[in-house]
């Protein structure tokens, strides 16, 4: 059986959107204050234990943006 993780970052009143500020919306960039390095490492950990990762339409496209260019990058990501 598999297990289902989910982390998400979302403010008490429901925000969802942006939390890092890539461009989705001029309020954008909203947890970037509350990511420090043990928060960095805590979520990289976490995304390392996964075998899949699932995400949304429009983060798929910014991520696939930017995995793409990466060396040794998924070729399957790229544009």
């Amino acid at each position: 059986m598999r297990k289902l993780k989910v982390s998400t970052l979302v403010t008490l009143d429901g925000v969802i959107q942006d939390p890092g500020g890539f461009g989705e919306t001029e309020q954008g960039g909203w947890a970037n204050s509350y990511f420090t390095e043990e928060a960095v490492q805590d979520s990289l950990e976490h995304l390392m234990e996964a075998d899949y990762f699932l995400c949304g339409r429009t983060t798929y496209e910014l991520l696939s943006k930017a995995w793409g260019k990466t060396k040794g990058g998924d070729p399957t990501l790229s544009g």
